[in-house]
């Protein structure tokens, strides 16, 4: 087998696997939202059941929030591999690949994407940052009135990794982001993810596709409601020449 029917064959085992890995981060997601919620009710019934109980429980859902964290790193780690994994692919002189070839490689460049997700600063993510509001609220009210471009820095970190595909967006090309005219929220996704998500929703349910952002009312996400998100270009483009 030639190199270039090799790769195209590796390459569309690797865009099943992709979506597979695509489908679980839906339940990640949704698992994350629900410790944030529940650190919410907690919260709520702080004055009730005393700091010390509160803080053995919002201490749970810090063990929780990270375990899913670094879970979501994975699968990212996991998707970048299987987009790479065609082009990394090189011949041995005088030889041909064999699957042992291939799976070695797979296997150093996931645990090598693996290894920088684990060195990730988690304490930047948007999801830590709302449990740390809902423990500490008035140090967090302080810190927010005190360095504003530190809280905006945040919010379009948000932005900068598409929720759907977990990859970086880039300011042009098949992963610029995008948001949708219909959403009453501040939905943002990569092109690619999130054409992707609406053809294959209403190809499965022959209807109205919901927004994948679970904080979102949207019900009837539509392509024609597509637009690019000129606000994450221009952050992402000014944080990168930083």
């Amino acid at each position: 087998m030639d190199m270039d029917t090799l790769r195209a064959t590796i390459q569309q085992a690797c865009n099943g696997q992709k979506e597979k890995v695509m489908s679980f981060s839906q339940e990640i997601r949704t698992a994350l939202d629900m410790v944030l919620e529940g650190a919410e009710i907690i919260a709520s019934v702080r004055g009730e059941i005393g700091e010390d109980a509160t803080q053995e429980m919002f201490s749970k859902c810090k063990a929780n929030l990270d375990r899913l964290l670094r879970t979501q790193g994975e699968q990212s780690a996991m998707l970048d591999t299987l987009g790479q994994l065609p082009s990394e692919l090189v011949q041995p002189s005088g030889s041909e690949v064999s699957p042992r070839d291939v799976k070695a490689l797979f296997d150093k460049s996931y645990a090598g994407r693996v290894e920088q997700q684990s060195r990730r600063d988690l304490s930047a993510d948007p999801d830590v940052r709302k449990l740390e509001v809902l423990i500490r609220p008035s140090e967090s009210r302080d810190e927010d009135d005190g360095d504003e471009d530190v809280v905006m820095t945040q919010e379009t970190i948000v932005n900068f990794k598409c929720p759907i595909m977990f990859v970086e967006m880039t300011p042009t090309g098949e992963l610029r982001p995008m948001q949708s005219k219909s959403c009453s929220g501040r939905c943002v996704f990569s092109y690619k993810g999130i054409t992707e998500h609406i053809k294959k929703a209403k190809k499965k349910s022959k209807g109205a596709c919901p927004c994948p952002n679970a904080g979102c009312s949207n019900q009837n996400l539509q392509l024609e409601d597509l637009v690019d998100s000129k606000e994450t270009v221009k952050a992402l483009k000014r944080v990168r020449d930083e």
